[in-house]
């Protein structure tokens, strides 16, 4: 442990001072409208501010709930946005560390990358577990370090140990570390010195680490889920994770093509995040073909069928949980952190060849000053896009507390009206969602009503407008909507889409889930 705090130290002497600075300030800079504004998403306005054990301990993330010991069960914005960049910058360090980079623009790079591409916003749309999920990938990011950095069993020891407690945090982020494992052993078969031997002798490490990680948690959270009050959920296919179906795989194959073209092109549309996505792409391979020819790996063909391997393996590699279950889906964008961490080659890149190659030739080659242009540009689109995605969630939480004062002052205006009355929300006002365009999907980000279940509805109230409903149960919906009153209403927002019945409060927002409630689908 000494030796290791010792290398911290010295490294944050070096470089990760400025690493951690530059990325405390891009962070701010990018993200400070959220971190400055209380915005709600679907899943926030359900559980208001606080994380629900029991359902996080179902979805197998065990030590998030911890973060609530620290903080408390509220949604500190600010706080939790500045603890989120916080994890983010020493992950920046780790990186900049792991992969050497001496170059002050390539630590600019990779912690704007980091701190600011399209998944830290989305992210950042579910504030409430921003600050778990950012500790988490940086146990992620850490867990490479140890592995890559620290030799012996010390290194293996110590980075399984982080990718597993990372993995309790959020088990997406598995796909972090592993496209940061791609991304080194690519700069290792790149790199003349090193012998294929010694590249097969990394990524075994690399893959026991990982195993001695994955392997106990799996076992954990099956044993919390026997032995605690919490069940599982089969959330994300959750529950059939471990089983071997051969549909899944082949179906897997080709959705972690599509949704990782998705992931860079959005729509299929000429926009610059597309275009700039293209040519990134085209920069690799001509950096790539340079960096081959001008070192002489093509003398290598072993080399180079490995290296022509691993790159086909991106695709399949971050979306790896694809081929765990058929139920699994990238739709949830924390799941999406490690393509994004795909933005980082250009950088190491460049950077390989600026330390590898003579000053003339470095400076004579025209690629790494046209990726660092490039690079400078998608970074600045990622903050831009960052800001638009926070003023469409503030034009959504505007619509939905318009929406929900409209609702009470209709509700007060009824007679017999009380404020802590119970509430019987038949349907709901919720809109297809409309996310950001010119960007990839991000779930909790979108410009128009959000909110769908009763639950949410209620809560809201009680938090926008002060009041004290209770909501209806399903059994006393199902008996509302089967009374000669309701066969009378109409939906919102005609005049008796409200009514009060036996003491109830009803709302009839729309039919969605009538025929359920009817018993029409029995």
């Amino acid at each position: 442990m000494k030796e290791i705090a010792k290398q911290w130290r010295e490294e944050w002497q070096f470089r990760g001072k400025r690493v951690f600075l530059i990325t405390l300030v891009i962070g701010l800079l990018t993200h400070a409208f959220r971190l400055t504004n209380i915005m709600l998403c679907a899943d926030s306005a359900n559980y208001l501010h606080t994380i629900s054990v029991s359902w996080v301990m179902a979805l197998g993330r065990i030590f998030l709930p911890a973060v609530e010991i620290v903080r408390g069960n509220y949604e500190l914005t600010w706080l939790i946005g500045l603890a989120s960049i916080v994890f983010t910058g020493l992950a920046a360090v780790a990186v900049v560390s792991l992969f050497d980079i001496r170059k002050r623009i390539g630590e600019i790079l990779i912690a704007w990358i980091m701190v600011a591409n399209p998944v830290v916003t989305g992210i950042f749309g579910y504030m409430y577990t921003a600050d778990g999920y950012f500790f988490g990938m940086f146990l992620a990011v850490l867990s490479v370090w140890f592995c890559a950095k620290q030799n012996g069993i010390k290194g293996f020891v110590f980075g399984a140990l982080a990718l597993y407690v990372s993995l309790g945090f959020y088990q997406g982020f598995l796909t972090t570390a592993i496209m940061l494992i791609l991304l080194w052993l690519y700069t290792r078969l790149i790199t003349p010195g090193v012998s294929l031997k010694q590249f097969w002798r990394e990524f075994l490490r690399f893959l026991g680490m990982g195993v001695t990680a994955v392997v106990p948690y799996y076992i954990t959270i099956h044993l919390v889920w026997r032995f605690s009050e919490y069940g599982s959920t089969n959330y994300m296919g959750l529950q059939s994770v471990g089983t071997f179906d051969v549909s899944v795989i082949t179906t897997a194959l080709t959705d972690c093509c599509i949704n990782f073209a998705r992931f860079f092109l959005v729509r299929w549309e000429a926009n610059f995040y597309n275009i700039s996505n293209v040519l990134m792409f085209v920069y690799l391979a001509g950096m790539l073909l340079g960096l081959l020819t001008k070192r002489k790996l093509w003398k290598e063909p072993g080399r180079i069928v490995v290296l022509f391997v691993l790159l086909l393996c991106i695709p399949f590699a971050v979306h790896i949980f694809e081929f765990m279950s058929g139920g699994v889906s990238y739709n949830s964008i924390p799941m999406s952190y490690g393509i994004a961490m795909l933005y980082l080659a250009p950088v190491l890149l460049f950077s390989e060849w600026g330390e590898k190659e003579s000053e003339a030739e470095n400076k004579k080659h025209l690629l790494k000053t046209a990726g660092i242009i490039l690079m400078l540009l998608i970074c600045c689109n990622f903050s831009i896009v960052a800001n638009r995605a926070y003023a469409s969630m503030e034009n959504a939480n505007t619509k939905v507390e318009m929406l929900l004062n409209r609702l009470v002052t209709r509700m007060e205006m009824t007679p017999g009206y009380s404020e802590d009355m119970e509430v019987c929300i038949i349907g709901s006002c919720y809109q297809i969602p409309e996310y950001v365009d010119r960007a990839p999907m991000m779930s909790g980000v979108v410009s128009n009503i959000f909110i769908s279940q009763d639950t949410e509805y209620v809560n809201l109230m009680n938090w926008y407008m002060g009041t004290s409903y209770h909501c209806a149960s399903f059994e006393r919906k199902k008996e509302l909507v089967n009374t000669e009153e309701f066969a009378g209403m109409e939906q919102w927002p005609a005049e008796n889409s409200i009514r009060i019945i036996d003491g109830t409060i009803l709302l009839y927002l729309s039919d969605v889930d009538l025929d359920r409630l009817l018993g029409e689908d029995e």
